[in-house]
């Protein structure tokens, strides 16, 4: 018959409490700690990922300066100094009767220098390049959205990491817990088994030894996993893995608030907030102008057009006969409007049909998205509803098994109870403890799921 627990159990019923509630650690400065929204921040102002998004739209922002470009005076010019022998005219007679050559004498040569420029500056494409400015400006808008939605992945991937992190801490303290109550039991129980008690058995030893091992084991685990999650959230953070990162929280916080956020305004606030939607509406205006421009590649470009051309070489002689081409000591330049033509049949057709190609497709993706987004939102508002409730359920296994085990132990500890319900408490303990946490991390990980589907802002809280 078990006898009544006195003191003793009472006091290692305290004992137990006090070791499965563990020890706070060397706390940091607070304002050296941080939270999972500072790690947003952090990775969102240094990440890699976001640069080279950044750098692709900038990319097209220098794209759009090119077509703007065309709106401006062109100016081509041309210039050198070139060796030329002598040209002049017979005595008593003009160049344009009779000249002589003159070049076996270093003398006879001097220095030919040649310049010309041309300046175009359009004046009227019929739509052509203010279509193709258009379709410029709407591919800016598509790689700003995406910048935007690179911005929430990130935020998405950093918030997990941040919990799993968490998570595998969270898991140690238990772990360390059971591991310390079952210790205690083992030496007991080997204390016991070598003075010849009939309490314990080798069997309550081996069972007791190998609990000991596996909960070993688990723990050994939790800390590899530990590290490799920290890293990963450095990785992601755009940090080296030689800078210090502490964490404002050392274990996984209690789930939000017990108010839903209502489906139907998230869903609404996706249909406005998602990169994804302005990548969609920007695409197809981008098409749309596209196409519009390789239509017009037929019209004719109006343009103003001033030239002018300056020669000079003192070793040819100069003629005033204005019927007579001398391209030597002249000055010339004018101005005039002009028509320029682009007269390929097949080429600007081809590519009028690849934007109209690409427009298709672009409606393509509007359709998808129009029902893919409201049920990623439905999705992941679903699962945090749910990884809540199962939350909460864990939360009373926990507690109904760590009182167990505790009671268990207590028992062993000072005879009155076997090892069989220890190892069976023990068991149902760390179970219920793994259910909680792993529970309480996908409703983080929903959380975070759920702003990026909604769009939100990656700091900002769904609720």
């Amino acid at each position: 018959m078990a006898r009544p627990a006195g003191p003793v159990p009472i006091a290692c019923l305290l004992v137990s409490l006090l070791m499965l509630l563990g020890t706070p650690e060397s706390a940091l400065a607070e304002s050296e700690r941080l939270s999972v929204d500072d790690c947003v921040r952090i990775a969102l102002g240094g990440s890699p990922k976001i640069a080279e998004a950044q750098a692709r739209s900038e990319q097209f922002a220098a794209r759009l300066r090119q077509v703007q470009a065309l709106y401006y005076p062109q100016l081509l010019a041309l210039t050198y100094l070139a060796p030329m022998f002598t040209v002049d005219s017979v005595p008593g007679k003009s160049l344009a009767e009779d000249f002589k050559r003159q070049w076996t004498d270093a003398r006879d040569w001097g220095p030919y220098y040649h310049f010309e420029a041309l300046v175009v500056m359009p004046v009227y494409t019929f739509g052509r390049l203010s279509k193709g400015e258009a379709a410029a400006r709407h591919r800016l808008h598509v790689e700003e959205a995406r910048v935007r939605e690179a911005r929430n992945v990130l935020a998405m991937e950093v918030r997990k990491l941040y919990y799993v992190y968490l998570y595998t801490r969270s898991i140690q303290r238990p772990l360390d817990s059971a591991g310390k109550l079952i210790n205690e039991a083992l030496e007991k129980a080997r204390q016991k088994y070598d003075d010849g008690s009939e309490d314990v058995s080798l069997p309550d030893v081996m069972k007791l030894t190998y609990f000991s091992t596996e909960l070993e084991k688990y723990r050994l685990q939790a800390g590899e996993g530990s590290k490799l999650a920290l890293s990963a959230l450095r990785h992601t953070m755009g940090l080296s893995e030689s800078e210090p990162l502490a964490l404002a929280d050392d274990r996984l916080p209690k789930e939000g608030s017990t108010e839903e956020a209502d489906l139907r305004q998230l869903i609404s606030r996706s249909a406005v907030a998602r990169p994804e939607w302005a990548q969609i509406r920007e695409g197809k205006m981008a098409a749309l102008s596209l196409e519009a421009a390789e239509r017009l590649a037929y019209a004719p470009v109006v343009f103003v057009g001033g030239t002018f051309e300056y020669d000079w070489a003192p070793t040819r002689a100069d003629t005033s006969n204005p019927y007579l081409n001398d391209q030597y000591n002249d000055l010339a330049g004018g101005v005039a409007v002009g028509l320029r033509f682009e007269l390929n049949l097949l080429e600007p057709a081809a590519k009028a049909d690849e934007a109209a190609a690409m427009r298709r497709e672009v409606e393509a993706l509007e359709r998808f998205a129009a029902t893919g987004i409201p049920l990623q939102v439905r999705k992941a508002h679903n699962q945090k509803r749910e990884y809540r409730n199962l939350v909460r359920l864990s939360r009373k296994g926990v507690k109904a098994t760590r009182k167990w085990m505790v009671f268990a132990g207590a028992a062993f500890l000072t005879g009155t109870g076997d090892a069989r319900d220890l190892l069976e408490g023990a068991g149902a303990y760390v179970q219920a403890v793994q259910s909680y946490f792993e529970q309480l991390k996908n409703y983080y990980v929903a959380d975070a799921e759920l702003r990026l589907a909604v769009g939100a802002n990656p700091v900002v809280v769904v609720e």
